[in-house]
C-alpha cells in the first residue's frame, strides 16, 4: 500500500536533506528554549518547508508560530 501512495505522489514528496534538518534542529531548540518539547516530525516539516523557501499550509499554526515561516490555514475559509 505505502508503495503505491508513495508512487502516486512521488512528484510531490519533497526529500529531508542536509539544509531542512538543520533548519529543523534550530527551530527545536528555539521551542525548547522557551520551556516547550515540540514534536520532532513538526520541526521535520518547518524545516524542509524553510529550505525550500515554501508556506507551510497546516490548520495546526500554533505548533509552528514563532519560526518565521509564511503558514496557511487552508481549512480557515472553507465551507462547512
Amino acid at each position: 500500500m505505502i508503495d503505491s501512495i508513495l508512487l502516486e505522489y512521488r512528484n510531490h514528496i519533497l526529500p529531508l536533506e542536509r539544509a531542512g534538518a538543520e533548519w529543523a534542529a534550530r527551530y527545536r531548540a528555539q521551542i525548547q528554549r522557551t520551556g516547550l518539547n515540540p514534536e520532532a516530525g513538526d520541526m521535520l516539516i518547518a524545516g524542509i518547508a524553510k529550505a525550500n523557501d515554501l508556506t507551510l499550509a497546516t490548520r495546526n499554526r500554533r505548533h509552528f508560530d514563532g519560526l518565521g515561516i509564511p503558514l496557511f490555514n487552508p481549512w480557515r475559509n472553507a465551507a462547512a
